[in-house]
């Protein structure tokens, strides 16, 4: 049960209350306005055994009133308790987010970016990135554009990103046995000579390296989809980047995803569409602003 729905029957908790404690009131009212009409029309035993019902339900009521603004307060506390550690679970993945994920993330955006894997990826629109299966990702790239990916996988190229991004990020990629030396190209700049053997090692450790990613950003949004995060917490701070890691890793996820009855990365889809439409509302909101401009003779 998520924090509104609580809400509600917190809300619905306060009404039920008040009608309990003021019945009551309206029992005791009751019985002193016609406390002279029962005596002149009943016996005194009569009276008695009226008056003795009243205050059985009286003291029945209060008790139960009693029993239930305990379990208010007890329900209103544990929404309380409940916020918290939503929030809290929130700024903690914040932190994982930084560690496990962004980390990856620039290595993995380094390689694309040099090998033109990130220009081609570039061409995706965020509005057109719905479904995440085979079928889509052959309508929003062309068939040349997928084959110009898979050519660059393979190429020199992309194994000599992958050597810098491990120097530069500290990958600690132990390859450096499968490099043959440094030559010149005929315009000066360095060409690594790299061992026939040693490219498919390359190729499985980006591979690997990108399956991690994605695994850890679908740990990371699964806590928001099953409510055990608040979302609204670190949205405002982390929703650009994480656009653009989605788009980055569409080719990859897309991909996968053969069949709808077996999909991979269910709650990254899940928590994109659902930031990508309140991040669509909001600039709506923005964009429908209208500026005061003056007083208009009407």
């Amino acid at each position: 049960m998520d924090i509104k729905e609580k809400k509600k029957k917190i809300t619905k908790r306060k009404v039920f209350t008040f009608c309990i404690i003021a019945i009551p009131v309206i029992f005791i009212i009751c019985s002193g306005v016609f406390k002279e009409y029962l005596s002149s029309k009943m016996e005194w035993l009569e009276v008695a055994y009226y008056v003795s019902q009243i205050i059985s339900v009286v003291i029945l009521t209060a008790s139960a009133a009693v029993a239930v603004w305990q379990y208010y307060i007890v329900s209103k506390d544990s929404v309380r308790e409940l916020r918290v550690i939503q929030v809290q679970k929130a700024i903690d993945l914040s932190a994982y987010y930084k560690d496990n994920i962004l980390n990856k993330y620039q290595a993995v955006w380094y390689v694309f970016e040099e090998t033109g894997i990130k220009e081609i990826l570039d061409k995706i629109k965020l509005s057109d990135m719905k479904r995440f299966d085979k079928k889509e990702l052959e309508k929003n790239l062309s068939e040349g554009d997928r084959k110009k990916l898979e050519e660059i996988q393979k190429s020199q190229k992309f194994s000599e990103a992958i050597l810098n991004a491990n120097t530069i990020y500290n990958l600690n990629l132990n390859i450096q046995k499968q490099i043959h030396d440094i030559k010149k190209d005929e315009n000066g700049n360095n060409i690594v000579q790299i061992d026939v053997a040693a490219k498919p090692l390359l190729v499985s450790f980006m591979s690997e390296m990108i399956s991690d990613l994605l695994n850890n950003m679908e740990f990371f949004a699964m806590h928001f989809y099953h409510k055990a995060a608040d979302d609204t917490v670190v949205y405002r701070s982390l929703h650009q980047t994480y656009f653009d890691i989605v788009r980055l890793m569409y080719y990859n996820i897309s991909n996968k995803n053969v069949s709808v009855e077996s999909m991979y990365y269910t709650h990254v889809i899940d928590l994109y569409l659902k930031w990508y439409k309140f991040n669509q509302e909001e600039i709506d909101k923005i964009s429908s602003h209208k500026l005061e401009k003056g007083t208009q003779v009407e």
